[in-house]
């Protein structure tokens, strides 16, 4: 079976240093990777970029076992001497030494030193050689990412972190900065967001037929795509990777929505029947019946308990917290779209007619028992 993707050695060629996120993200899927080949007594002992694999389908996948070998806790042990010199830690110099998972934690901290900057880091041997020769990060990398990194490398095996679950576990505190950023200073609906320079581009591939919509959850860090093979996908925005494939639709998806915490997703399309997805857990959490038509469109409100939908003509609203229809009427010529502010009262159905395209907003305050229909504003042809 031939694995698809590239190795972080290829993505470093091609891109130079990684983005802290992604490297970050690497890192976790590393220690994973390699704490169950430790549970399984055996060292990789020549991981390197070139021997980590990042696949299409979004796995980090360690390769290249042909320098594999058992150890014994804690016990002196003979191996034959299979260098990756950037990435080897001390001991793997000596043909009699103590070998353990923070030899592989040594080789990793290398991978991810290099991935972070853009270079190899000095060799072991030249670190016991030359005092000089010390693992220093840009300036503007100094943080905790680095701090963890330069644990994995220090030359004394006691200084290591000593199994890759103690890695992983130093790295899942880390908070490291999201592809997108928020002013904080400004009020909540006032948002100015700034994109990250560094963010990747990845062409998503997964679908087996047209792609219906798509939408991002609030942080920008997952994005849902809809399509006409019945599916919704998630996908990973900083990596490019697959996270999870949601199936429950019988017919073809053709709006999908977050809510603006982000733990909910909500699907609807050609079943006439709307899906409540956990995207923590990527389970079904509820389906709701009530349309007649088509789905086109669903939208949230910033309370995350109301959800407005569109078919045809006509505008719905739903209670989140107990899927009932809620008592609101919104009706037009053919509404493709269907939008909410962050009060959750205006919906905005655009309208398309013989005679051009119109867009209607409709008020609904207080409890939502009845409906005020503006003045259609007119879009330019």
């Amino acid at each position: 079976m031939v694995l698809e993707g590239e190795s972080l050695q290829e993505r470093i060629d091609a891109e130079g240093a990684l983005p802290p996120y992604v490297v970050h993200w690497i890192a976790l899927a590393a220690c994973d990777a390699l704490a169950e080949v430790h549970t399984q007594d055996l060292l990789h002992r020549d991981i390197k970029p070139a021997n980590i694999m990042l696949a299409s389908d979004g796995r980090v996948v360690l390769v290249d076992f042909g320098s594999a070998r058992t150890f014994d806790h804690g016990q002196t042990v003979s191996h034959t001497r299979i260098l990756s010199t950037d990435y080897a830690a001390p001991e793997m110099y000596s043909t009699q030494a103590r070998f353990g998972p923070y030899t592989d934690l040594f080789c990793l901290g290398g991978t991810l030193f290099h991935a972070l900057t853009g270079r190899p880091p000095p060799a072991s041997m030249d670190r016991l050689l030359d005092h000089r020769a010390s693992v220093e990060f840009p300036q503007d990398l100094q943080g905790p990412l680095c701090a963890v990194i330069h644990q994995a490398l220090q030359i004394a095996v006691e200084d290591r972190p000593q199994s890759a679950v103690d890695l992983k576990a130093a790295c899942m505190e880390i908070e490291v900065p999201r592809p997108w950023t928020r002013t904080a200073s400004v009020p909540l609906g006032n948002e100015i967001w700034h994109p990250v320079t560094t963010f990747p581009t990845h062409h998503l591939q997964g679908h087996t037929g047209k792609i219906r919509d798509l939408d991002f959850d609030f942080d920008g860090w997952i994005l849902a795509s809809g399509g006409e093979d019945k599916t919704v996908r998630l996908w990973d925005v900083a990596t490019g990777s697959h996270r999870h494939t949601l199936k429950a639709h019988e017919g073809e998806v053709l709006a999908v929505a977050f809510s603006f915490d982000g733990q909910t997703l909500a699907s609807g399309g050609k079943n006439k029947t709307i899906c409540l997805w956990d995207v923590e857990t990527d389970t079904l959490i509820h389906i709701i019946i009530g349309h007649e038509d088509t789905i086109y469109s669903l939208s949230f409100g910033l309370d995350g308990r109301t959800l407005a939908s569109s078919e045809d003509k006509n505008i719905r609203l739903w209670d989140m917290e107990t899927g009932a229809l809620m008592p609101f009427s919104g009706r037009g010529e053919e509404v493709l779209r269907v939008g909410m502010d962050h009060n959750s009262r205006i919906f905005v159905g655009i309208d398309v007619i013989s005679e051009g395209n119109i867009v209607c907003l409709w008020s609904v305050e207080g409890e939502p028992t009845g409906v005020t229909v503006h003045v259609p504003l007119r879009l330019a042809a």
